[in-house]
């Protein structure tokens, strides 16, 4: 008998709830989503850096001609007036 059905059992008996899940498959999950995080953090920061250059490179007269430019041609020749 695990840990994990000792405790269900005395839990049980105590008429407190024990949740009906596969404890394995709950792991695998985590373990995903931790792999997953850790993906994202890899990409976090230089994507951030990536952005940030754009974002500071693009101001001015340039960028509202590049924004606005389609608006002036589209349906939303209004807004960019």
């Amino acid at each position: 008998m695990s840990v994990e059905d000792k405790a269900r059992h005395i839990l049980l008996k105590l008429g407190m709830w024990w949740p009906e899940a596969d404890s394995g498959q709950l792991r695998d999950a985590a373990k995903a989503w931790r792999t997953f995080a850790g993906a994202v953090d890899d990409v976090r920061s230089p994507v951030h850096r990536n952005a940030s250059s754009i974002i500071h490179h693009n101001t001015g007269e340039s960028i509202v001609r590049q924004v606005l430019g389609p608006l002036r041609q589209g349906p939303g020749r209004r807004l960019a007036q």
